[in-house]
């Protein structure tokens, strides 16, 4: 009898389990893919770009004070890039910019008869600066200008096709090239001229003739 009850049972739950005759593959999400792929995700690395040292001019203690900084190699030639950077400003503590800020550099072009180099203002910011403050802000521009990288002899400044007037370090205006000896006052080291020598030239006439 009890043989018989446990077949019956052994009957019931065979019947009771579903059977699967067309079992479905195990699907992964997205998050969980990598783990099939052994290998690990691609990386870039990006190469700092290089930097060439060049020389700009800001102020210290009122008068020019040399200044050597980073360019991007692709920029170190161009003296538009260059100049922008000056006005950035100095990253000394003891040091100042007399350039005001908003000053745009767009351009500029070169005389190479005259070694004269045109620089080409976005508009008269640099301008509205006192008198004194703008010489010292010009002598800036014009000995960074005329650094040996550059080789340029002399410098004026234009808007918008006009050459503007610029003060000299002697309080004169001009609107001529300026070069470094316009502002010596502001660098003493600077190799110029002196304005005041004078050369004497002795005329000797030829002697008589024998009596």
């Amino acid at each position: 009898m009890t043989s018989v009850l446990l077949a019956v049972v052994l009957l019931l739950a065979s019947c009771a389990m579903p059977s699967d005759a067309d079992p479905e593959a195990l699907t992964l999400g997205e998050e969980n893919e990598d783990l099939l792929d052994p290998s690990p995700p691609a990386t870039t690395t990006t190469q700092p770009e290089r930097t060439q040292p060049r020389w700009l001019w800001f102020i210290e203690d009122d008068d020019l004070a040399r200044e050597q900084v980073q360019i991007p190699v692709s920029q170190a030639d161009d003296l538009t890039a260059v100049l922008n950077r000056l006005v950035e400003g100095t990253r000394q503590q003891d040091r100042r910019n007399a350039l005001p800020d908003g000053v745009r550099v767009l351009g500029y072009r070169v005389d190479d008869d005259s070694g004269v180099v045109t620089i080409e203002l976005a508009d008269a910011t640099l301008f509205d600066v006192a008198s004194t403050e703008l010489a010292r802000a010009i002598a800036q521009v014009v000995f960074t200008a005329t650094e040996t990288s550059f080789g340029h002899e002399a410098v004026r400044f234009e808007i918008d096709g006009n050459i503007r007037s610029v003060p000299t370090g002697a309080g004169s205006n001009t609107s001529d090239p300026v070069d470094r000896c316009d502002y010596e006052r502001f660098h003493p080291d600077t190799s110029c001229p002196d304005a005041t020598t004078t050369t004497t030239t002795t005329t000797t006439s030829p002697p008589g003739p024998e009596s």
